[in-house]
């Protein structure tokens, strides 16, 4: 079981080179700390929660807008659930959000 950001990236490529040889092994983003866009929010994709020592407390699953009976969702209304926006900006215009979880201070 992956418990840091060094464990979760050797699984992901493990698994791709096992299960997924044919394609390239996904990277895992740099870290958000609720502010700004949520990144490749637009997308499907995977997103991990850590705590601000590194440990690793969850992993989820966004499926991507225009996805059939799945469309409207992704990253970013898959994380809207778990996080609010504010409805304040930092000093260089980026949305601030609200965290609503324990265990979570950044997410990649």
């Amino acid at each position: 079981m992956a418990s840091t950001l060094k464990d979760l990236e050797q699984v992901t490529s493990d698994f791709f080179k096992k299960y997924l040889p044919h394609l390239e092994v996904p990277q895992w983003s740099e870290k958000w700390e609720f502010k700004g866009g949520i990144p490749q929010g637009d997308k499907r994709g995977c997103y991990a929660w850590f705590t601000n020592d590194g440990k690793l407390t969850y992993i989820g699953l966004g499926i991507g807008k225009n996805s059939g009976r799945y469309e409207g969702n992704g990253l970013g209304q898959r994380l809207n659930n778990y996080f609010k926006w504010t409805k304040k900006y930092t000093e260089d215009g980026k949305k601030i959000y609200e965290q609503t979880k324990e265990d979570v201070d950044y997410i990649r």
